[in-house]
This record gives C-alpha cells, structure tokens and sequence, in this order.
C-alpha cells in the first residue's frame, strides 16, 4: 500500500494542476481612482477577450463600496476622466439631487453582475447585447463600506468560447443600490489595454489611441477554467498534462526499481 502512495500523488498533483482557475482578464491589483454608480450612470460594464483557449466561467471579482452622503462621494471622484465627463447630463443631475443628504439604506438593496456576448459586433458598436447568465451571488448594500473592497460573484462553470469577446455587467435587480464599482487611471494587467467600458450606455476603449492620457479602466478580475488548450507551436511543443503525469509515473517506477534494487536481499 505504501508504494502505491507516491503514485496516487503524482495522480493527484496533475489534476489539481489542469484543474486550476486562471485569470483571463486582472487588473484588480492596481489602485482605485474613479468610479461608476451602478445604478446612476447605468449600465456600467467591462469587456474581456478568451483569446485562442475555451473556458469555464467560475467567478469574476469587482471592486465596490458604497456611501450615501453626497458630500463624500464628490469628494471621492477624481477630476475630467471619460466618466465624469458625462456625470454633468441633466438626466444623472436629476437623480442624485433626487437623493437626501443621508438617505436610509434599504436592507434588500444590493448588486449582481452578468454575462453579456456583444454578438460579434466591432468597435464602436461592440456592446453588450445579448445575457447569456447571470452570477448566482447578490451583494447587499449593507455589506458595502465607502472603502473600495474587492467582491466575489460567483459563476456555475459557464462554457466560454474561444476567440471570443464578452462582456460582465454589474446592475441592481431592484433599480435601488447605492453601489458603486470602482476604476482605475493605470490600465494594466491581464487582458485590460486592449478592451472596453460601457459608461451610461456609450462605449470606450480602455486606451483610447487619440488621447492615451485619459484611459480608464473598471477594477475586474475574471476567472476561470481551461477546457482546451491552443495548439503549441511547432518548434516549441508543449507537453500535455497527460504526458506529465506519464513522466511522474515513469520516475517513480524508477524510484521504486531503485530502491529494491538497493535493499540486501
């Protein structure tokens, strides 16, 4: 029995290997500098690519807080992004002069995000026009603060297509939230320079290629699991995981014909 141990290891190992969630889009480390009402400047939304593997959605991580004190929230908003450009319309004026000074939290109140496919359209019409799921986590209002804290939605292993563009919105299922998701100036990380953000419904790029300066990206991390990988490239393959546990395997065959042969008779 004990010899099958290592064995079993080796078994155990590579799966928890190719079984591992990956972050195909992450740029949740870089700092809180802006942000979007999830119900005021509706719809908010972030875009992301799976490139040349297919996945399985898992979860996807946002950056909220919440405050209903007008006060502090202008204070929080930094000065002429692509967003605040637009907080000016009469439209958004109206609802959030609409709001008392410390208006009472409504206990039911709370966020959730989904996943939208734009339907193959290109830039600058490539928004999000079709759900295909929403997350199966509601984060409440009461569990916000006016500190930016990162959120877990979680996803029920949702197929993603390869070579495909989707979107993650965030919204309120009763129109009431006081949430906000948070944004950044630097526009880093995984798969975050090349996509877009849905502001109020008009649609920008992360980097826009007339004015790199003013780029602004929603903080999201979505993660996931591989159910396919690209080919490698010819004059660099990649081992599969089978091949790798069929390497583990061999080399505690050897381990063991070595230790026997070891032993006194």
């Amino acid at each position: 029995m004990l010899r099958i141990r290592p064995v079993l290891a080796v078994f155990g190992c590579a799966l928890m290997l190719n079984a591992a969630p990956v972050s195909i889009s992450n740029d949740i480390g870089d700092s809180p500098q802006d942000f979007a009402d999830v119900v005021d400047d509706a719809p908010v939304g972030a875009s992301f690519t799976t490139g040349s593997t297919a996945y399985q959605l898992t979860t996807v991580v946002l950056v909220l807080s919440s405050t209903t004190e007008e006060s502090v929230r202008a204070s929080k908003r930094s000065t002429s992004h692509f967003r605040s450009r637009h907080s000016s319309a009469p439209a958004v004026k109206a609802r959030r002069a609409g709001r008392s000074v410390l208006s009472p939290r409504i206990p039911s109140a709370g966020t959730t995000v989904t996943l939208w496919s734009d339907n193959g359209q290109a830039f600058p019409n490539n928004g999000p026009a079709t759900q295909l799921a929403a997350s199966t986590t509601t984060v409440l209002d009461t569990s916000l603060s006016i500190t930016p804290t990162s959120f877990t939605f979680q996803f029920s292993n949702y197929p993603l297509a390869a070579n495909t563009h989707y979107w993650i919105m965030a919204s309120s299922p009763g129109g009431n939230s006081e949430a906000e998701w948070w944004s950044t100036f630097n526009v880093s990380g995984t798969d975050v320079t090349t996509e877009f953000a849905d502001f109020e419904g008009e649609i920008f790029q992360n980097v826009p290629p007339a004015d790199p300066g003013d780029a602004e990206a929603y903080l999201m991390q979505v993660n996931a699991l591989a159910t396919s990988t690209p080919a490698p490239p010819p004059a660099t393959p990649a081992p599969s995981s089978v091949m790798l546990v069929i390497i583990g395997l061999c080399c505690a065959g050897l381990y063991f014909k070595r230790r026997r042969l070891s032993q006194p008779s």
